[in-house]
C-alpha cells in the first residue's frame, strides 16, 4: 500500500495517496514512512496544520527517520515564511541520518538572505566539505539503508556500527576513487557552492579568498557566468589594494 501511495504521490494525486497511506497506517500504526509521505501530501494540498501535526506525531515513534521529519517540518515553516522556526528544525536535522548536504543547502541561502555572513559562511563551508568528501557516497548508502531495517534491530546495530567506524579513502577501490573524483571534477553543484563562498568572502572584504573560490568554480564549470563576470572585478580590486599598500 505504501508503494501505491508513493505512486499516487509522484503523480500528484494526493487524495488517492493519502487514502493508501491511511490504509498502511491502519495495518502498521508505527509506519513512520507512511506518516511522513502523507504529511507531504497534506502540505501539497495546502493543509499545512495537518501536515505539521502528522510530522510532529511521527517524531514520537521515529527511530531512523528523525532527520527526515525535522527537514520536512522545516520546509513547511520556510514556505510559510516562519524563518526562525524553519532554521530551528533544519538545525535539529544536523547529525541525523539525513543527507547532511540537504540541510546545509537550505541553511546557507537562508543565512545569506538574512545577511548573516558568518553563519552563511559556516553552512556553505560545511556543504563544500561534504560535496568534496570522496567517502560520502558510501556513507550515504549506509545511512539510507537504515530506514529499511527499522524493525530489524540486529541489522540496524551492524549498519550503525559501520557508519560509526566510517568509510576511509583507503577502503575505496582504485576504480571507485577515480570514478568519484571524475564526477566531482565537473559537478556544477560544487561550482555553485564555490560561487556562494566567493560572494560571502567578497562581502567580508576577503578578496583573496573570494578570487580563489571563483577560480575553483570556473575550473569545475568554465561556462559559469557569475564567476566569469565577477572574477575580473575582484582581480581589479586586488590590484588597487596592492597599489594602495605600496603607497
Amino acid at each position: 500500500m505504501l508503494g501505491y501511495g508513493d505512486d499516487y504521490l509522484h503523480q500528484g494525486d494526493y487524495n488517492m495517496a493519502i487514502a493508501q497511506y491511511q490504509k498502511a497506517l491502519k495495518i502498521k500504526p508505527d509506519y513512520v514512512g507512511a506518516a511522513v509521505n502523507m504529511a507531504i501530501c497534506y502540505n501539497k494540498q495546502g493543509n499545512t496544520n495537518q501536515a505539521i501535526w502528522l510530522l510532529e506525531d511521527a517524531l514520537k515513534r521515529a527511530t531512523a527517520y528523525r532527520g527526515i521529519i525535522y527537514y520536512n517540518i522545516a520546509e513547511i515553516f520556510e514556505e510559510q515564511g516562519k524563518i526562525d522556526d524553519a532554521i530551528a528544525n533544519y538545525e535539529k536535522a544536523i547529525g541525523t541520518e539525513l543527507d547532511q548536504s540537504l540541510v546545509y543547502r537550505k541553511l546557507g541561502p537562508i543565512f545569506l538572505d538574512m545577511k548573516d555572513y558568518p553563519k552563511a559562511l559556516d553552512a556553505f563551508n560545511k556543504l563544500l566539505a561534504i560535496q568534496t568528501d570522496v567517502t560520502m557516497p558510501y556513507q550515504l548508502m549506509l545511512k539510507n539503508s537504515l530506514p529499511g531495517y527499522e524493525t530489524d534491530s540486529l541489522n540496524q546495530v551492524k549498519i550503525k556500527s559501520l557508519i560509526e567506524t566510517g568509510v576511509t579513502v583507503e577502503k575505496l577501490s582504485a576504480y571507485d576513487l577515480t570514478t568519484i573524483k571524475n564526477n566531482m571534477a565537473d559537478d556544477k553543484e560544487i561550482a555553485k557552492t564555490h560561487n556562494h563562498l566567493a560572494f560571502i568572502y567578497a562581502m567580508q572584504n576577503n578578496i583573496d579568498a573570494a578570487i580563489d573560490h571563483f577560480e575553483q568554480s570556473l575550473k569545475i564549470w568554465p561556462g559559469n557566468q557569475d564567476a566569469t563576470k565577477n572574477l575580473p572585478l575582484l582581480r581589479q580590486m586586488k590590484q588597487k589594494q596592492l597599489a594602495a599598500n605600496a603607497n
